[in-house]
């Protein structure tokens, strides 16, 4: 009669096969395994916001290009000449 006595509550009952544990490693992966998600969708959302900005600024660099070399072609050519025709 010892343990039954002063009103305690009645132990939970687990069951002894591991399955308490078996089901908290499960919730834990799979909290990992979307971390894992958010972080990797982040990162392409972020890799593509990045090659974005890149392609913006290659094409921002061809047109300086074509323009410095449209800049140097008509330096080249004297005033006086007429302009060779391309034909």
């Amino acid at each position: 009669m010892g343990n039954a006595c002063c009103g305690s509550k009645p132990p939970v009952e687990v069951p002894d096969d591991g399955e308490a544990e078996r089901k908290l490693r499960e919730e834990q992966e799979w909290l990992e395994f979307q971390k894992r998600k958010e972080s990797m969708e982040l990162k392409k959302s972020q890799a593509a916001e990045a090659q974005k900005a890149l392609q913006q600024d290659i094409d921002q660099l061809k047109d300086q290009i074509a323009d410095r070399e449209a800049d140097k072609n008509y330096e080249r050519i004297p005033s006086h000449e007429p302009v060779p025709s391309t034909s």
